[in-house]
């Protein structure tokens, strides 16, 4: 027993301070009796209700009555434990709009819109003949009753197999991101123990419209169910924007009404001071008639105001919810429920739902922030994240998967190749469309994570929680990691496209984390200088970034030579042979590279020069290469060529060859490429 001397509170409301919101509130006997007693607990449970996770029932000798939610019900009354009628009331709500299904005189149609005590309240109502559930959607919290035929603790039995999660109002654990999908982990817990082999219900409501609804799983306390019937529907519920311009809206016409009241007590106090009266009665009048007037020109000015005022209040709201003059369809949020009647398979104390699901119109996209200073590399791995599934993240673990659970894990199959002669067809061109996405991205979080490098693919688990906002047009960033790395730095060049110089760096991935291609933003001195792409690099392998133009270094052709030789003859007999008698081409090109650096301590620059040679696709054109030496033979031709390793063949197939070598600040080098190209005398020859 507990004494509470506290006269501002009735017993019930005392009683509720020591039931857990997460324990399902019964109360016996509170709809007999008094009738203030009972509206009372009418309008506390309704109170308590929206304080609570679980139900709040008030239960009489044939009657059971709890509070409903804004939102849609489905409510399911076995007749043989329960009677046909039932009411809606609307205790401690003005009013309210209502839509029944089910019921032998639905609410919802014309003239029952709305219920409330100024309107209409459904009393006496009953389930049609054949119907086993009614549907009840309301605007706001209403109280539910149905008639009952059995005792207390039957009911209480009965109850005590249902559970209702709301989605949004269950524990957020983990969310896991993938490309184009999220996986969504929740924990709804009611605190109370389940049975083996008993029938059990749970409602999933307010799940997103974006649900993939063939990724739902339920789990209960790491036990497996066995699940006998899962039933899905749409749902309709009206956003909170739209629930306050509706409340506002009703206020105005309140309002109004006040005025149009005192107005007509106004001119019923004028029309008495016209009629005949004795001269006590016209004192009378006089004495009060400016007081009154006074005080009605004062509450009509004050509606006013407030009636100015809530019309702006109104107008902000429409505007920011995208809803104008009466129409609030946009306000109107769709959602799914899901309903599983499930049997364990162990009895289990303590119950935890576990709920897990995927959703559409999610993803997430790597880009990074690197900052060269010299040989140091840092990158700043980061995440740009992408969430318009219809429900916010919040608190929550993030997880970044590299996993594509949207693509097929089907392995392809080989198909016969036919070989035949081929008919005359026409090349149709296809027509590329560029995504253009506009990123108004956050700053990015100083956030770490850790790193789980799976089979077939890679889990970023950003530590702490993070909070991701449903937003189709903001993309929050996260950082992943920020990683130290050495780089090998060469100043590239490609005289004959460019004379600018790249400064490339050469870099391994000595961590273990995967680095997946994407876009970076190169920062050299703390400025931003360029844009680049790291290429996929798994850990231990080398790749190669661009950070940018050097202006310290530069070159520029010195000399540039293409001479047609004319006829050549190689021997004797060619002269009287037209078809072996060839032309020749000589081009003989000089760059001259040029490190106008003018620190002293610095180390030389590697400088890379890239170019290429003609390569041949005909067997009569014969491209020689005289210069460089070194690669103008072949080591197995000549074992007495000093061949240099600061040159050689990117692809000899192609013709693509690199020079390297070092050069001092303030230093001028030369590099020569000449090479002569012969073909018949007959011919045209194309480059």
């Amino acid at each position: 027993m507990h004494f509470n001397p506290d006269q501002h509170s009735t017993d019930y409301m005392k009683a509720f301070n020591y039931v857990p919101r997460h324990h399902i509130a019964i109360t016996f006997g509170g709809l007999s009796g008094r009738l203030d007693q009972t509206v009372h607990t009418l309008s506390y449970t309704r109170s308590q209700q929206n304080k609570r996770d679980r139900a709040v029932y008030v239960i009489s000798e044939n009657n059971i009555a709890w509070s409903l939610s804004p939102g849609t019900h489905h409510i399911r009354a076995e007749l043989d434990k329960f009677g046909e009628c039932c009411g809606i009331l609307p205790i401690a709500t003005k009013w309210a709009r209502v839509t029944t299904q089910g019921l032998e005189w639905d609410l919802g149609g014309p003239g029952l819109e709305v219920t409330g005590f100024d309107g209409i309240v459904s009393s006496s109502n009953h389930l049609k003949t054949g119907h086993k559930a009614s549907v009840i959607h309301t605007q706001y919290t209403l109280s539910h009753c149905i008639q009952s035929k059995y005792s207390f603790i039957h009911l209480i039995i009965t109850m005590s197999t249902h559970f209702h999660c709301k989605i949004p109002h269950s524990n957020l654990a983990k969310v896991t991101l993938f490309d184009g999908k999220a996986q969504v982990h929740r924990e709804f817990k009611p605190h109370t123990r389940i049975y083996a082999d008993t029938l059990y219900t749970l409602k999933l409501s307010s799940l997103p419209e974006t649900l993939d609804a063939e990724s739902l799983h339920v789990s209960v306390g790491g036990h497996e169910i066995q699940v006998l019937q899962q039933d899905q529907s749409e749902d309709r519920e009206e956003s909170e924007t739209t629930l306050n311009i509706r409340d506002i809206a009703r206020e105005i016409e309140a309002k109004e009404l006040g005025k149009s009241v005192v107005h007509h007590q106004m001119e019923t106090l004028r029309s008495f001071g016209q009629k005949p009266a004795s001269t006590d009665d016209l004192d009378k009048y006089l004495s009060m008639v400016y007081t009154k007037m006074s005080r009605y020109h004062a509450h009509i000015k004050q509606l006013e105001d407030d009636i100015a005022s809530s019309i702006d209040h109104k107008r902000a709201l429409e505007q920011s919810a995208g809803i104008y003059g009466n129409g609030y369809g946009d306000g109107v949020r769709k959602s799914k429920v899901c309903t599983l009647s499930f049997k364990p398979l162990a009895n289990i104390d303590k119950v935890t739902f576990t709920i897990s699901y995927c959703v559409f119109n999610a993803s997430w996209r790597n880009f990074y922030r690197v900052k060269a200073d010299n040989a140091a590399i840092q990158v700043d791995y980061i995440a740009k994240v992408y969430n318009d599934t219809g429900e916010n993240w919040e608190d929550t673990t993030l997880v970044l998967s590299t996993s594509t659970p949207n693509l097929s894990a089907e392995i392809p199959e080989l198909r016969p190749i036919n070989a035949q002669i081929r008919s005359p067809y026409v090349i149709e061109k296809e027509s590329l469309a560029a995504e253009n996405m506009v990123y108004r991205a956050m700053p990015a979080m100083v956030a770490t994570s850790s790193v789980q490098n799976n089979t077939i693919s890679t889990a970023f688990t950003i530590n702490g929680l993070t909070t991701i906002l449903s937003n189709s047009h903001v993309h929050k960033t996260v950082k992943i990691d920020t990683i130290s790395l050495q780089a090998d730095l060469n100043w590239v060049f490609v005289p004959s496209l460019s004379d600018r110089a790249y400064l490339e760096a050469e870099v391994t991935n000595t961590t273990n984390i995967p680095l997946l291609g994407g876009e970076a933003l190169i920062f050299m001195d703390g400025e931003l200088v360029s844009r680049s792409y790291i290429p996929e690099a798994p850990s231990a392998t080398k790749f190669q970034l661009s950070l940018g133009v050097d202006r310290n270094m530069k070159t520029h052709k010195k000399h540039n030579v293409d001479r047609y030789n004319g006829i050549i003859n190689k021997g004797l007999l060619d002269r009287f042979n037209t078809d072996t008698k060839m032309q020749s081409r000589s081009i003989s090109t000089v760059y001259e590279v040029h490190n106008m650096r003018q620190q002293i301590d610095c180390p030389p620059a590697q400088v890379v020069i890239r170019d290429q040679v003609p390569v041949s696709v005909d067997e009569r054109v014969r491209v020689f290469l005289n210069t460089p030496k070194e690669l103008a033979r072949d080591k197995d031709d000549d074992n007495d060529c000093n061949m240099s390793e600061n040159v050689e063949w990117i692809d000899k197939q192609d013709g693509l060859f690199t020079w390297r070598f070092p050069l001092e600040n303030t230093y001028v080098h030369d590099v020569c490429l000449d090479y002569e190209i012969q073909w018949p005398a007959n011919e045209e020859l194309e480059v």
